[in-house]
């Protein structure tokens, strides 16, 4: 660690990308609603304490060292051409301290200068790197959903290749297994590899996997997508599949799930049939009526996002799940389960 010395918030770069945690775009209920709540008590506590602690100084008003200092970079090499505009007169980027961040510019406003602590990064990847890690720290912590998928997407950068498959088990401990890590190594190297991504910027990487994906795939698999909006890992393994061994597989599989999609359409329909055979057929016409009215507008809201999806990538941060999927989904995060925490979970 380097250096602390005091900026104005309004010097610091916010960076959505490299942050490990996205506290809007969490799919678990139960993590969504305590990050609020830790939130919102954190921010009423810095205040407080701030309260007490600023000064008027030939600089400005300043921020004494009772809270703990913000943790900043130099601006990296790679940032994407986006901040082209919003860099002018900022000195560092904000790598950890987003709540204090908030909760000091919207009590005092961003010229209130706060303590900093100094890291050495130049990449965007090594920002990546260092956010995940300072994140262990965190009083909720990181789930292994976003840890896997904050290392996956640092690998799909080229990052952590320095370090052998022991190394990545020691400096993550408890996230993945040396075998896991491997894997995790051997898709990324073969996605970087087959869209030739060395040397591309930072922002062309995200629209090329996304558009890789859904080349590959042809519908024939629901793409999943995290929460920085990169195809998953169990999804970028299926395309690697679909290359190397052709659609076959992928077709089957797709006419297994409608077969047993009709399959299981047809025995439901048979016992609403058994329970609904004494109801008035006007009332009959008119529930089912509605049921399909509902069901179509579903189906457009799906398209809808899928559209976006493909069309504001940069910028999209929800993503739809499979339909067949999401009663079960829905009810496993009510049960504080998490599916996505399985290591390489199956389509």
């Amino acid at each position: 660690m380097g250096r602390a010395r005091k900026v104005a918030l309004k010097d610091l770069l916010l960076l959505p990308e490299i942050n490990s945690r996205d506290f809007t775009a969490s799919r678990s209920i139960a993590e969504r609603r305590a990050l609020i709540n830790f939130r919102e008590e954190r921010i009423a506590s810095l205040v407080t304490s701030a309260n007490n602690n600023i000064k008027d100084t030939s600089q400005g008003i300043a921020l004494s060292s009772t809270i703990p200092p913000l943790v900043v970079a130099s601006l990296p090499k790679d940032l994407p051409k986006g901040y082209a505009t919003k860099i002018k007169d900022k000195q560092y980027v904000l790598v950890d301290g987003y709540i204090r961040y908030d909760a000091l510019g919207s009590a005092f406003g961003l010229d209130l200068r706060v303590p900093i602590e100094i890291v050495n990064a130049s990449s965007m990847a090594e920002l990546m790197t260092l956010n995940l890690d300072l994140n262990d720290n965190h009083p909720i912590p990181l789930t292994l959903t976003q840890k896997r998928a904050q290392i996956f997407r640092m690998m799909l950068h080229g990052h952590l290749f320095d370090l052998s498959l022991s190394q990545l088990e020691t400096k993550y401990a408890g996230t993945l297994s040396k075998s896991a890590f491997g894997n995790y190594r051997s898709l990324a190297t073969w996605v970087r590899e087959t869209l030739n991504l060395e040397g591309e910027p930072y922002e062309s990487y995200m629209p090329k996997l996304v558009k890789f994906t859904h080349e590959i795939l042809q519908g024939l698999l629901v793409a999943r997508f995290d929460d920085k909006g990169y195809p998953t890992k169990p999804t970028l393994s299926a395309c690697r599949d679909a290359c190397e061994n052709g659609l076959d597989k992928l077709i089957e599989q797709k006419e297994a799930a409608l077969e047993k999609r009709l399959t299981e359409a047809s025995l439901v329909a048979n016992e609403i049939r058994k329970d609904l055979s004494s109801m008035d057929n006007t009332i009959k016409a008119q529930m089912f009526s509605q049921l399909a009215a509902e069901a179509r507008q579903h189906a457009q809201h799906q398209q809808t996002n899928t559209e976006t999806l493909e069309t504001t990538v940069e910028q999209a941060t929800i993503f739809e799940l499979d339909p067949l999927e999401m009663t079960d989904e829905f009810i496993t995060e009510l049960r504080g389960l998490d599916f996505d925490d399985m290591e390489d979970m199956e389509f």
